[in-house]
């Protein structure tokens, strides 16, 4: 089990309702799993599979990007270069850097800079 993994356990709740940073929406964390995370986003309440390989991968990303990095998430296949998104697109073809952001803080792994552009850094 990983840092992500030990985190998202000890300090996030399924089912549990969240809410994005910059506009509020709920989506909901339904399942922390063995394979990874259920979420379920938009109005439909599309289920999004996050595996822990993916979601393991960030703080290494985070540590490759020092300083605040922007989240991206701008509902587009064509991420823009240096953001969390253009990493998460390489393993989901759906937008969920946003979201993601709301966990990890969650999880206590990132801090999150106030106003907009949405920004991320790990926590040291």
């Amino acid at each position: 089990m990983g840092p992500v993994e030990q985190a998202f356990r000890a300090r996030l709740r399924a089912p549990s309702t969240k809410r994005t940073i910059s506009r509020g929406r709920p989506f909901e964390l339904r399942e922390i799993g063995h394979d990874g995370i259920v979420i379920e986003l938009g109005k439909k309440h599309t289920a999004t599979r996050v595996s822990w390989a993916c979601l393991e991968s960030i703080p290494g990303y985070l540590r490759a990007n020092p300083g605040w990095v922007k989240s991206g998430g701008v509902h587009s296949k064509h991420a823009e270069p240096g953001t969390l998104h253009s990493h998460l697109i390489g393993w989901y073809a759906r937008d969920i850097a946003n979201w993601v952001v709301v966990l990890l803080r969650d999880a206590e792994l990132v801090d999150v800079a106030p106003g907009r552009p949405l920004r991320l850094r790990l926590r040291r």
